[in-house]
């Protein structure tokens, strides 16, 4: 098991982490997976109401965790399967 912890809900700021973590490079705020992390990519836009989304599809050899400590800033989250 792998655990990250974000600071802020700031999506391009857990870009940068994944793509560290992952050992990807990212390219037009996008990476994808290496085969021995597993498959998928990861890729994040700032909309022009200034939210910021990430948006994953991937499918990882184990399991990652990722912690955001409690704070006043709002932070959403949509899963799809």
């Amino acid at each position: 098991m792998s655990y990250m912890q974000l600071e802020k809900p700031e999506f391009g700021d857990l870009l940068d982490l994944l793509s560290q973590k992952f050992k990807a490079k990212i390219v037009n705020q996008y990476f994808e997976i290496q085969p021995q992390f597993g498959k998928g990519y990861f890729w994040t836009e700032k909309l022009p109401s200034g939210i910021t989304v990430l948006v994953s599809d991937t499918c990882l050899q184990e399991t990652l965790v990722i912690d955001r400590p409690e704070s006043e800033d709002y932070y959403f989250t949509l899963q799809f399967h």
